[in-house]
């Protein structure tokens, strides 16, 4: 198991990802744990300097306290950080709190013994095992913190080099590839650009290239069809001629003498259209939106009628046909 996560700690992000991984009790656990153990110097410190008959205990049940509260202290945040396979974890929230903790106790010994004259203790036991015990710890949990500060720096550090030091691009050490419609070599793009200069500069590369070979004439375009109704004239290039008088204009209807053309003519509206020069989906969605504004409910049936309906009266045919050229 511990091979596993070793493997894992080669990048910055694998030490977070290990340390996010764990559970939010490993760290309260760790956190109680280190003010459990300075507990149990103030406890030894208490012990020493409080005579007898000034306590409410016994000496013996205040020594058993206060040994208690560091084994227990110093166990617990030992085995979460044995269980945690976290180095980040372990150094943040592990031997740095333990390294408070320890140098704690021996600042709280020091000073308690420095300050008082007589201790009202049979033996200097009382004295020499939270010190002893304090100072081992310190000089314990400040080794171990080095070790692990020196671990996660190399990790950092190699992690840093691996961004940094990125192969650049030499025209020889690379295998060139061309792209669809030329044999151009496209360079890579820079790893400093933003992605959208880097699309913006190969979109340009490519438009770039194709516009270097050569287009297709439109002589190449009229070897497949090319239909030619009676009366019009091709120019230089297959384009049809209009004629000055055939010349479509808005408005304007086809000269005929009919009586259904006197008719149209005299009905419609004087309004330029501009139907003819749409295709037909445009008119179809125009008159759709006309239809849909100009349409009011009937008085009869109380539903308005639609355009293509089956029912459909004198009136609303009028209506129609005056609303098609609205």
């Amino acid at each position: 198991m511990q091979r596993k996560y070793s493997r894992m700690r080669e990048t910055l992000f694998d030490l977070y990802t290990e340390r996010d991984a764990l559970p939010w009790y490993y760290r309260t656990i760790a956190l109680v744990s280190s003010w459990l153990a300075a507990a149990g110097y103030i406890f030894f410190a208490l012990t020493f300097t409080s005579s007898e008959s000034n306590i409410k205990t016994t000496r013996t049940a205040l020594t058993a306290v206060a040994s208690v509260s560091l084994l227990v202290g110093y166990g617990v945040i030992a085995g979460v950080a044995f269980f945690s396979r976290s180095l980040l974890f372990v150094f943040d929230a592990v031997l740095l709190p333990i390294l408070t903790s320890s140098f704690l106790g021996v600042f709280i010994t020091v000073m308690n013994h420095v300050l008082h004259k007589d201790f009202p203790i049979p033996s200097q036991v009382y004295i020499y095992v939270p010190l002893v015990t304090a100072c081992s710890t310190t000089i314990a949990s400040a080794v171990l913190s080095y070790v692990a500060y020196r671990k996660i720096d190399k990790i950092k550090s190699l992690d840093r080099q691996r961004r940094q030091h990125v192969h650049r691009w030499e025209r020889g050490s690379y295998v060139s590839y061309g792209d669809a419609t030329s044999t151009t070599e496209l360079s890579p793009m820079q790893p400093q650009l933003p992605e959208d200069e880097a699309q913006r500069r190969q979109l340009l590369r490519l438009l770039l290239t194709r516009e270097s070979t050569e287009s297709p004439g439109r002589s190449g375009a009229q070897n497949t069809y090319q239909i030619t109704l009676p009366g019009e004239d091709l120019g230089h290039d297959g384009l049809p001629l209009a004629s000055l008088g055939s010349r479509p204009r808005s408005g304007s209807f086809p000269n005929s003498s009919s009586k259904w053309n006197l008719v149209s003519r005299i009905t419609r509206d004087r309004s330029p259209t501009v139907e003819s020069f749409k295709n037909p989906r445009e008119r179809r969605r125009d008159e759709i939106e006309r239809a849909s504004i100009l349409l009011t409910p009937r008085t009869d049936s109380g539903w308005a009628q639609t355009p293509g309906a089956s029912y459909q009266s004198p009136s609303s045919q009028t209506w129609g046909s005056s609303a098609r050229y609205a």
